[in-house]
Parts: structure tokens; sequence; C-alpha cells
């Protein structure tokens, strides 16, 4: 399921839970780490330490908001978004630098991680040149 979608569902299951606005913010960040996701993390290391922190951090923002539904919310969610954004650039100029120098991530391979699928995929690629 979408990730991102979070947001809708808790506003429909919680409503006026939390204050006005948050679910917003909530679905704009997630949909940020999403996309942050999909286009900088390559490096094997990127993407076993990255997704864990920033969820880590998201479940801590939520404990908290359903601990104390009016408490400083804004503040904890600059917090929030400036932490996921510390999280963010260490894996990009410590783990993604490191990995491309040492060549695990190149042109030719994109990603340092794959998944086998148990399943066979048909491949979309386009024709090749000569057909």
């Amino acid at each position: 399921m979408y990730e991102a979608s979070q947001a809708l569902w808790a506003n429909w299951l919680y409503p006026r839970l939390v204050a006005n606005g948050t679910y917003l913010w909530l679905f704009a960040l997630v949909m940020v780490l999403e996309y942050y996701s999909m286009v900088f993390l390559r490096s094997k290391a990127a993407i076993g330490f990255t997704p864990r922190m920033l969820m880590g951090c998201l479940l801590c923002y939520h404990l908290y908001i359903y601990s104390f539904p009016a408490g400083f919310f804004r503040p904890v969610l600059m917090l929030l978004c400036s932490v996921c954004a510390h999280i963010c650039i260490y894996s990009c100029f410590r783990l993604e630098k490191a990995a491309l120098l040492s060549g695990e991530v190149s042109f030719e391979q994109p990603r340092g991680a794959f998944f086998r699928l148990p399943y066979p995929v048909w491949q979309g690629d386009l024709p090749p040149l000569w057909s």
C-alpha cells in the first residue's frame, strides 16, 4: 500500500485526535521521503540503514502525538522534518559517496542490492536496435 496514504486512513479512523494540518504535513513529509528513497538510495548500506532510521523517527513522532494529542505538535513536527533531513543528507554524503567511490554503484549497475522474485517476471524492455 502507498505509505503516504496513511494520512488519509488516519484521518478517517482517528478524526479530531490531533491538531489541524498534522495529517497534511505528514503526507507531504512521507511523500518526499518516498521519492528520496526511490531516487537516491542505491547502495546496500543506504538501502539497509536509511529506511529503518526514517521509520524509527516516524514511529517516535506517532507515539508522541498519540500520547499527547495537542502537545507542541508543530515544534515536534519541525524536529521530525529536520531529523529526517539529517538522515537523508548523511546517507547521501557518507553511505552513497563511499559506495560510488568503491565501485559498488556505477552507471552499469545502478543499484547495490537486488531482490530475487520467486516467480518469473515479464521483461517489458524496448526492442533492440537491430529489430
